[in-house]
């Protein structure tokens, strides 16, 4: 038995089978595509790699309308077809970084900079690359972050084991404190 926290949407085995068949090919290929705002539009690609991450499916592909590299989340797609033409890679995208990226900075309500006092191994051991980004900065680990609730990340960053400093924005900074000051008027002996 298989037991899952959550419900993922389900994605069409014959749709992963034809975006495979894609990458492996280098063959274009063309699909509707609904955006997480719900908006739909048509798509063309070159396809380079199929990702999986949490139980979600994403192919990364060179989109050719707009000239740039995009990740597509395949639960979102709508009849993928091969095209039968084939293309040549220029490049050879990292695709687990670029999905892992995409997720970390999706274009959130709020976005937060806060430098983590620690090294960089054991933040990357206690947060996920899908809740954010990491590099080294001065005085340790800058964490970038993103939700579309202040007081998430707040929370987030208070349940860290490292100390923490918030670089931006100031409502993260707000947030904690009302947050420390919640914790203390509750937990008083």
């Amino acid at each position: 038995m298989l037991v899952r926290s959550g419900v993922e949407p389900p994605v069409d085995p014959e749709v992963l089978v034809t975006l495979a068949q894609g990458c492996r090919r280098e063959e274009r290929i063309r699909f509707g595509y609904r955006d997480a705002a719900g908006n739909a539009s048509e798509r063309r690609v070159e396809p380079y790699g199929l990702v999986n991450v949490e139980r979600r499916w994403y192919l990364v592909a060179r989109d050719l309308d707009r000239a740039d590299w995009r990740t597509f989340r395949i639960d979102r797609m709508s009849a993928p077809t091969l095209t039968g033409h084939r293309f040549v890679r220029s490049e050879e995208p990292d695709t687990a970084k670029m999905v892992l990226e995409s997720l970390a900075l999706t274009p959130y309500a709020w976005q937060a900079e806060v430098v983590l006092h620690t090294g960089l191994q054991e933040a990357m051991a206690e947060i996920p690359r899908t809740i954010g980004t990491l590099e080294v900065c001065a005085g340790g680990v800058l964490l970038r972050i993103g939700a579309n609730e202040v007081d998430w990340i707040a929370r987030y960053v208070a349940g860290l084991p490292f100390e923490a400093e918030v670089r931006h924005p100031a409502e993260l900074r707000a947030a904690l404190r009302a947050l420390g000051r919640r914790l203390q008027l509750t937990h008083r002996p």
